[in-house]
């Protein structure tokens, strides 16, 4: 089997790296590293020295970054190119630059207000956050559903009207944002059927299923 994998499923980066495994029906090997704990343990440094999920490695060869794992599964065995497009260089500009807009924006809105309002307070013994700062928080994710909403309205997906890897990758941070913090679409009709669309990929809903199994177990263990 020359296809490693190290991750967790209430990871939003690892939830994408195992939609293109799934996807693709490309085997690999399976290691759990649990959220906070596994990740903290001495053999997992000796796996990704900075201790972050998700880990891929190809051949002997490991791959950090999960942006980097997605342009490096999706091209080495060719897959669907409405996710990621190998032959129309314009094309893939754009979704490689939703990847970045998602590394670089998206992500650290979303994760960094979950960190402040729900796991540093649940996990780490960090104090509850103040009403100021939930609301800073608050203001930062809503911040980027407008931006969402904005892109979804004249398209089914991000981009065009084809999901690409990019719509994984946010859609990811969404619904854990969502499911932890239970803000609705309500005021976001775009967003909302964006989020039906993605949900009727089963892959995403079996992986969604996943994650709230795995989110309970956080839990309950903490």
């Amino acid at each position: 089997m020359s296809i490693k994998y190290w991750g967790d499923a209430a990871s939003q980066p690892c939830r994408t790296i195992e939609y293109i495994l799934r996807k693709h029906s490309i085997e690999y090997e399976n290691n759990l590293v649990v959220l906070f704990k596994g990740t903290r343990t001495e053999d997992y440094k000796k796996v990704n020295p900075k201790q972050f999920v998700p880990t891929v490695e190809h051949d002997g060869v490991k791959i950090f970054e999960s942006n980097s794992q997605c342009r490096y599964l999706l091209d080495t065995f060719e897959c669907n190119e409405d996710l990621l497009p190998r032959s129309d260089l314009k094309a893939r500009a754009q979704v490689d630059s939703h990847l970045d807009w998602n590394g670089n924006t998206v992500r650290p809105a979303l994760s960094g207000g979950l960190k402040v309002i729900v796991l540093k307070p649940t996990f780490f013994g960090a104090p509850q956050p103040t009403e100021e700062e939930k609301k800073e928080a608050m203001d930062g994710i809503f911040a980027i559903i407008d931006e969402i909403e904005a892109r979804t309205g004249e398209n089914d997906f991000l981009i065009n009207d084809k999901m690409s890897i990019a719509d994984v990758q946010v859609y990811n941070e969404v619904t854990l944002a969502n499911t932890l913090l239970q803000f609705g679409f309500d005021k976001y009709p775009n967003t909302e059927k964006w989020v039906e669309r993605m949900v009727a990929d089963p892959i995403i809903k079996e992986l969604d299923a996943e994650m709230g199994a795995r989110l309970a177990a956080l839990t309950a263990d903490k």
